[in-house]
């Protein structure tokens, strides 16, 4: 199928391409102590941050992630909860810092209202 093939191969154009990976590397670590941040000050709530990658899963400290979804859904961000204690971040390989930023400022008052 032709339009498969361009597909695929813009998205190799893109990931094959000069920086890409590191930048993702770099949003990884960004990302990564920005949740440790937040473990330390909702010890209360978030239990345990584990993943690869900018693929991470957010462990909670009790049965309360579907809550933390909808929180976070209703402050414009996309989280599932895989299970009642686990929700997962999968943010897009070409997020931006200011991106997460916001993200990880919405994730602290969502998990100050859990917390609560």
């Amino acid at each position: 199928n032709p339009l498969a093939m361009a597909v695929a191969n813009a998205v190799l154009d893109q990931v094959l391409a000069p920086g890409f990976i590191d930048n993702v590397r770099e949003m990884s670590l960004l990302l990564k102590q920005r949740l440790a941040e937040l473990k330390d000050r909702y010890s209360t709530v978030l239990a345990e941050v584990r993943g690869e990658g900018l693929w991470l899963g957010v462990q909670l400290d009790g049965d309360f992630a579907a809550s933390v979804e909808q929180a976070c859904r209703e402050a414009g961000f996309l989280v599932n909860a895989v299970k009642p204690n686990i929700i997962r971040l999968a943010p897009p390989l070409v997020v931006a810092k200011r991106d997460l930023q916001k993200f990880v400022t919405a994730f602290a008052h969502v998990l100050a209202k859990v917390n609560a």
